[in-house]
């Protein structure tokens, strides 16, 4: 994902204080939500919903280590993995 404009990698460490619980996934676009479950989808597109769902990301934004932390954590867990 590296060079990939507009992209960014975050992984928030188990260490780290949870600020969120993400009970589904979600896709964040401009104007509205996309909630995914196991045997369905749901569009919220009124802008109480959106905005609580851009709070919801900027905590988990918040959260996550970036850059060179990102990697250190992605290379120590896949190294758990393989031991």
């Amino acid at each position: 994902m590296a060079g990939l404009a507009g992209v960014g990698l975050g992984v928030v460490p188990f260490s780290a204080p949870f600020p969120v619980y993400p009970l589904t996934d979600f896709i964040l676009y401009d104007s509205y939500v996309l909630i995914e479950s196991i045997t369905a989808q749901q569009r919220l597109d009124g802008a109480d919903e959106v905005a609580l769902y851009e709070q919801f990301f900027q905590q988990l934004r918040d959260a996550a280590a970036t850059g060179r932390e990102a990697v250190r954590l992605i290379q120590w867990a896949a190294a758990d993995l393989w031991s």
